[in-house]
């Protein structure tokens, strides 16, 4: 991601996220004024997988959307620091203005979605948008038993690794829980169901 020139820093950042060779070949050029600094950043290894869920983390290590987003204040914790106060040497003064806060870890979430159903509901949707030629589509599978979400796929996607190349942010949403959808005929096997379930019908 680049950056262009504020006449108020002091210095500009180029590019981010670079590659161990581009880091290797930089440091191998020794030029006056230009170093690498270490970053840290939020790496999604599955890529595509549930990403409307899980949402990203932006550059500024804030989370958008999904779980990130909304649970950011949980996950991202609390940065610590160190103050010493020191003298022309470097050495730090006994008596001096100096202070520490230890960093807050964030908390952990555990979703109910299981990654295997997850693949598979994702798989079976995108087959079925290209059978159909359809724009999109959602799926979701909940555990009848106790409620709990297993999947929710939706299509089109997106790679939270490279959330920064979308150029259609509706891929951001969770359409299963931000958009509405009328049933109609649909429904009428859940009616059907629900009456057998009852007793109040029989095939």
């Amino acid at each position: 991601i680049e950056s262009k020139w504020n006449p108020e820093s002091m210095y500009l950042v180029v590019k981010h996220k670079l590659t161990t060779e581009e880091s290797k070949q930089i440091t191998a050029l020794d030029l006056k004024g230009v170093g690498l600094q270490a970053e840290n950043w939020r790496i999604y290894p599955e890529g595509t997988l549930a990403s409307a869920i899980l949402g990203f983390v932006g550059n500024d290590g804030s989370g958008n959307y999904g779980v990130e987003g909304t649970f950011n204040d949980i996950l991202k914790g609390v940065n610590g620091y160190l103050n010493e106060e020191t003298d022309s040497n470097g050495i730090k003064i006994a008596f001096g203005e100096n202070g520490s806060k230890s960093a807050v870890d964030g908390s952990d979430i555990y979703l109910t979605i299981d990654r295997y159903i997850q693949d598979a509901a994702e798989k079976y949707l995108e087959e079925t948008i290209k059978k159909y030629s359809a724009d999109g589509g959602s799926v979701i599978v909940v555990d009848k038993t106790t409620g709990k979400i297993l999947a929710m796929a939706n299509m089109p996607t997106f790679d939270p690794n490279k959330y920064a190349e979308v150029t259609d942010y509706s891929v951001f949403k969770n359409k299963l829980i931000t958009d509405f959808y009328e049933p109609g005929s649909v429904f009428k096997a859940i009616t059907l169901a629900a009456g057998e379930d009852a007793g109040k019908i029989t095939p």
